[in-house]
């Protein structure tokens, strides 16, 4: 008996129901499956409230150029943490806490706005902006906090991939930054804790969140910025003294452009912005200025001084608890300096010389002044835009003095031939006659010689006799004289005093027991030179007439 049979029409086995009933199944389940999904998604829509959008997400909304979120800065905490957050997935932590228990800082009674309340919380957007011109300030890393109006520190937190908590937001490149999360109605303030480079710090700014504000359109805080000033302070000074002078003016100018992050140029380069007025001290301050370089030009020249021809630098910083640096000027008083030397000896200083100061067009000015023991003296309180003359109309001794009519001008800026003094470099001449008597031979100085000098109407000026020195006169003009030695008239030399700076010298020869003696060792010297001469000639021939007859017996010699 065969126990297996082919199935046939009666009793057949069939090998499609058992795949038919397991798809029908799985098709069950499927779509079991769909619907529960579909219910979940129907009763949990706060689901979606509490993603955050990402950076890809916010660039492809409405806005277009939305960058990454803010909240760059302190973390409060991070991981995830199960046990915070508010129902909806989103929620703001403070350091006081909130009535209602449910960490998000608010009391969610009375008011209709809470976490139990859907859509109801805003997005918000805050952006630096120039307090001047309401243009945007592009500076990154600019921090704040952000605090309830009562004063509240608030906490934002962002959940993906991990919950991070902030305690601070800071700007991006663009200046502008995204609160992390939506935060509820109410009245804020964003308290400032950095500033941009060139800008004070921002005073608190307040906003109040009133209706929903999505990410495609969050609410806008613009936070006003106000570049920072300060002020230039200068102090003019006397040169020579260190006084202040007063009454002057500079012009401030811009030594660049002048700009702000705002791309906003305040002063163009070469600009005037400022002019400062100097005091009775010679202080000066400007008002508030754009922070730079600045250059201080001088516009007005205290009287009696010279002009400033290099400009002043000047940097205008950010305010510190210090005033800013003092700029300090000096300046020099427009001088004439006149200086009087001897002609011959320009190291010899002649003291006590007069001349007379005159000004051109002021018959008034008519000054006398008078060498000091350098031989100098100098004019000051000059006007500007004047000429004055200088004439010398004394001179001490036996100088005679130079009435050459000196004319110095000064400029209107002070300035004399481009320079705030001059030194105007005279001399004085004196006439200087040595007489002496010398040796003859030797040209050596001989006392005990009497000498006469008498001018050409034969008056006798002076008798001496000499030391072995000349005897200087500096008290003769010009002229003819004449010398008598021993005074004996036959004796007589003339002298020709000339206008010469040069002494002029004359020298009376005299004959003495050593001259002559002088003059018998010359020829007493000359005659045994003459003598030696004589020999070494006679012997020189001797020899050699001795040689030549050796030599010619020597030959003789040689032929026998």
């Amino acid at each position: 008996m065969n126990r297996f049979r082919k199935p046939g029409r009666d009793g057949e086995y069939n090998f499609w129901q058992p795949a038919t009933d397991l798809m029908t199944g799985l098709v069950f389940i499927l779509m079991l499956l769909v619907a529960l999904l579909g219910l979940y998604l129907l009763y949990t829509p706060s689901l979606f409230d509490a993603m955050e959008p990402s950076t890809e997400a916010l660039a492809e909304e409405e806005q277009g150029d939305i960058l990454e979120t803010g909240g760059v800065g302190e973390l409060e905490g991070d991981g995830v943490d199960e046990e915070e957050g508010d129902d909806d997935g989103e929620g703001e932590d403070n350091e006081e806490g909130d009535d209602d228990g449910n960490g998000d800082g608010h009391d969610d009674g009375g008011d209709g706005y809470g976490p139990g309340d859907d859509g109801v919380k805003s997005a918000v957007l805050a952006e630096l902006i120039d307090g001047e011109t309401g243009r945007i300030v592009k500076a990154e890393n600019v921090e704040f906090e952000l605090y309830e109006s009562n004063g509240t520190l608030q906490i934002l937190n962002t959940y993906y991939p991990e919950k991070i908590s902030y305690r601070t937001f800071a700007t991006t490149s663009e200046g502008i930054f995204y609160l992390p999360e939506k935060i509820w109605k109410g009245t804020y303030y964003f308290r400032g804790l950095t500033a941009p480079d060139g800008y004070d710090p921002a005073n608190n700014q307040y906003f109040e969140i009133a209706e929903l504000y999505d990410w495609p359109a969050p609410f806008l805080v613009q936070i006003p910025v106000f570049p920072s000033k300060n002020v230039i302070r200068i102090q003019v000074t006397d040169a020579q003294n260190g006084t202040g002078v007063g009454d002057g003016v500079f012009e401030v100018i811009a030594a660049e452009d002048i700009r702000t992050l705002d791309g906003t140029v305040r002063f163009g380069r070469g600009q005037t912005v400022e002019r400062i007025t100097c005091d009775s001290s010679g202080y000066g301050e400007s008002g508030e200025l754009y922070l730079g370089n600045y250059i201080l030009r001088q516009d007005r020249i205290p009287p009696y001084y010279a002009g400033i021809e290099e400009e002043a630098q000047a940097v205008v910083e950010r305010k510190t608890d210090t005033e800013p640096g003092l700029c300090e000027i000096g300046t020099e008083k427009t001088r004439i300096r006149v200086c009087l030397s001897d002609e011959l000896f320009p190291e010899q200083m002649v003291e006590g010389a007069g001349f007379l100061v005159t000004k051109e067009g002021d018959p008034t000015l008519k000054e006398t002044m008078y060498t000091d023991s350098q031989g100098a003296f100098v004019l000051t309180d000059l006007d500007k835009n004047a000429v004055y003359h200088i004439v010398q109309k004394t001179a001490p001794g036996n100088y005679r003095a130079d009435e050459t009519d000196h004319r110095i001008t000064v400029e209107d800026n002070g300035r004399i031939d481009g320079q705030p003094q001059t030194t105007l470099e005279l001399s004085n001449r004196m006439l200087r006659v040595a007489i002496g008597a010398v040796d003859a031979v030797l040209g050596s100085g001989i006392p005990d010689v009497a000498l006469d000098l008498y001018d050409s109407g034969d008056h006798l000026l002076f008798s001496w006799e000499t030391s072995g020195n000349e005897l200087l006169f500096t008290d003769l003009k010009e002229g003819s004289y004449y010398v008598v030695k021993n005074r004996d008239p036959e004796k007589r030399y003339d002298l020709q005093v000339t206008d010469s700076k040069e002494i002029q010298t004359l020298h009376i020869s005299v004959i003495t027991w050593m001259s002559a003696a002088a003059v018998a060792g010359a020829a007493a010297g000359l005659a045994l030179l003459i003598l030696l001469i004589v020999f070494l000639v006679k012997t020189a021939v001797k020899w050699r007439r001795k040689d030549a007859a050796a030599l010619k017996q020597a030959e003789q010699e040689d032929r026998e």
